[in-house]
């Protein structure tokens, strides 16, 4: 096989597993988002990007942000 070929796939394989990360990070994000409230979680839903922080803040750390972020607003 073809050094270069080779070098070709692993990078492909690798956006690949970038990409599968992103999109369950993604997942994560909007489920704890609706979680904590249903108005957060549809603007979070319409702008997208705070919910792969999110989703990877909490692998990352374990710190549910929107709930944070609700216990905040209510105190």
């Amino acid at each position: 096989m073809d050094p270069i070929l080779g070098a070709g796939a692993l990078i492909i394989l690798l956006y690949a597993a970038i990409f599968v990360a992103v999109i369950a990070a993604w997942f994560q994000g909007l489920i704890l988002a609706f979680r904590a409230n249903v108005i957060l979680g549809i603007v979070c839903f319409l702008l997208h990007a705070p919910l792969v922080l999110i989703g990877v803040v909490y692998w990352m750390f374990g710190f549910d942000i929107p709930k944070a972020l609700m216990e905040a607003l209510r105190n």
